[in-house]
């Protein structure tokens, strides 16, 4: 025990191992306790500020990583309802999954996230322009910005896809142009409510140059941007506190918003160790192998949240009003005097406005040619498939009239007698009011003149003896019978299945033929306003078949006024 060894030493003294070597056990006690003393340094001061956040809205930027993401924590476990504006979508795995850690860690179902990319000012204001298109005014108690980016040492000038330099744009001017926005939503907050605005900066600004003399490309550096990035932070911070105080509430209240700076200190967050190791692998293993040093000098990322969450809930800073430095958990003076400079601060906003303004007319006009661009393809692409259809619907049309002149050819030869002297013999018994005829004729297999001869006996005969077979095109069809046609008195048995389906192939391959020559009545379309069936005494049949051809006709006539069958 502790007590018994110091009770030993007391009453005989100190061991013989320490007399010996005293020497040696004095360093070993004054290095332990100057690495003490720096640690304690270096950690910074403690919060001692409370305040019940249950039912506050907080908005956050930079809360998924660094100071940020301790300050989110510690404000969830106080019962704030808290919003992340964070880059990434919101389906992200990553995002999901930080968000239930921080649910379950702090026991706040209330932790929420928004996507909105600092590096783009269209997602900047399509998100602000959502949260202020509300009535009445959505609550928000808070407003803390942590976000920022640093370029390592070695690093090379860097633009967003807007053209804006990064640095620039996200530590700065996301800012101004989310609270330019976000305004009319401060100002609209109840008299009683106390609205803070924290800005979280970095001691770097005090070694930027002047706010009124552009950085060039030729000076750049990272070091210099960073520093001149922060530096305007704060000039418009100071000017956003003025111009809420200028505002006159309907009520003749006081305004109730503050804005407060924050310096947190030297913190190892993400973007520091990016800074010590260069950008570089080689430079991470060196960060790593001398972890003992950034330890001992840098703080954590808890410790660095202190000043913020002093600035969040201390109740003296409502009677100090806002504009102030808080650095280590106390108020502080600004160690540069154009921090409150009115005409810096003017010159800034008004560059600052005309940047964005040109800025977001450039991208608008480039998203409009995009999405013509695509309305465009996308149009090429439907009438690439359509075109693809009717390439497909006219080859399998081809081959459907193939296999049917195939099949009737077939079919006929199989079907047709002989006579006795050989040669083959076409019957064709036509069917009248209940009357039968039958015309025979003989002609060689392989003459072609007497088979069209015969043909066309055949089709005059049909027609003449029954109106329902026709084998002209459409337009040469009508509902009434020809004038021509015999009065037959006595009915006649029905013609046989086999000379049946050898008028109907013939009629149909007749009518295919017309159909073929004339193209200006045969579409094949899948939809169309003016449509008609074939006609009846084709189809359905064994010789013709619309669907499995993939006929659809359209009627030329009935739009003048002619007659025609009708559907």
């Amino acid at each position: 025990m502790p007590l018994d060894f110091f009770g030993h030493v007391l009453e005989t003294g100190p061991p013989v191992w320490v007399t010996d070597n005293w020497w040696f056990v004095a360093k070993t006690i004054a290095t332990v306790a100057i690495l003490v003393v720096i640690k304690l340094w270096s950690a910074g001061s403690s919060n001692p500020a409370e305040r019940d956040m249950h039912g506050r809205v907080v908005m956050i930027t930079g809360g998924t990583s660094g100071i940020g993401a301790a300050t989110v924590r510690e404000l969830g476990s106080r019962g704030a309802q808290i919003i992340l504006l964070t880059h990434t979508p919101v389906s992200d795995p990553f995002l999901v999954e930080y968000i239930g850690d921080v649910r379950a860690r702090t026991g706040n179902e209330l932790i929420y996230a928004e996507q909105v990319d600092l590096a783009s000012l269209h997602s900047i204001r399509k998100f602000a322009t959502k949260w202020i298109d509300n009535s009445p005014p959505r609550r928000l108690d808070m407003i803390i910005l942590c976000a920022a980016t640093l370029t390592p040492a070695a690093g090379k000038r860097t633009q967003t896809k807007e053209g804006i330099e990064e640095m620039w744009m996200v530590n700065y001017l996301s800012n101004f142009h989310l609270l330019s926005i976000l305004s009319p939503a401060i100002k609209a907050q109840p008299w009683d409510r106390d609205v803070r605005i924290i800005f979280a900066t970095c001691s770097s600004y005090i070694g930027a140059g002047s706010i009124k003399e552009p950085l060039s490309k030729e000076s750049w550096s990272p070091g210099k941007a960073y520093k001149r990035s922060k530096l305007a932070l704060m000039v418009f911070g100071q000017a956003f506190q003025k111009h809420l105080d200028a505002y006159k509430r309907p009520d003749d209240l006081p305004m109730n918003s503050r804005v407060f700076f924050v310096d947190p200190g030297f913190a190892r967050t993400p973007g520091m160790r990016r800074w010590l190791s260069r950008g570089t692998l080689w430079g991470l293993f060196t960060y790593l192998a001398a972890y003992p040093l950034p330890w001992l000098f840098l703080k954590s990322p808890e410790q660095g949240a202190q000043s913020i969450l002093y600035a969040a809930m201390e109740s003296s800073l409502i009677r100090i009003g806002g504009g102030k430095l808080v650095k280590e958990c106390r108020v502080v003076d600004f160690a540069r005097k154009d921090v409150e400079d009115d005409e810096v601060a003017k010159k800034l906003w008004e560059e600052s406005d005309k940047l964005i303004e040109t800025t977001e007319k450039e991208q608008a006009a480039i998203r409009a040619l995009q999405k013509k661009a695509e309305e465009e393809k996308s149009k090429q692409e439907k009438e690439a498939e359509k075109v693809k259809e009717v390439e497909s619907l006219v080859e399998a049309i081809k081959k459907g009239k193939e296999s049917s002149k195939s099949k009737g050819k077939k079919k006929a030869k199989k079907d047709t007698p002989s006579s006795k002297s050989g040669a083959p013999t076409r019957t064709v018994r036509a069917v009248a009011l209940g009357a039968t005829t039958e015309l025979g004729e003989s002609f060689p297999r392989n003459t072609k003149d007497t088979l069209d001869q015969d043909d066309d006996r055949t089709r005059q005969t049909s027609l003449v003896t029954n109106p329902r077979i026709s084998t002209g095109p459409p337009e040469a069809m009508s509902h009434n019978p020809p004038s021509a046609a015999p009065a037959m008195t006595n009915h006649a048995p029905p013609p046989p299945p086999q000379m049946r389906a050898l008028q109907l192939s013939t009629a149909w391959e007749r009518h295919a033929e017309a159909m073929q020559h004339n193209s200006s009545i045969r579409h094949p379309v899948f939809f169309t306003e003016k449509l008609r069936r074939p006609p009846p005494s084709l189809g359905p049949g064994m010789g013709m078949s619309p669907v499995a051809h993939g006929y659809v006709y359209q009627d030329g006539r009935r739009a003048d006024g002619n007659s025609a069958p009708k559907l």
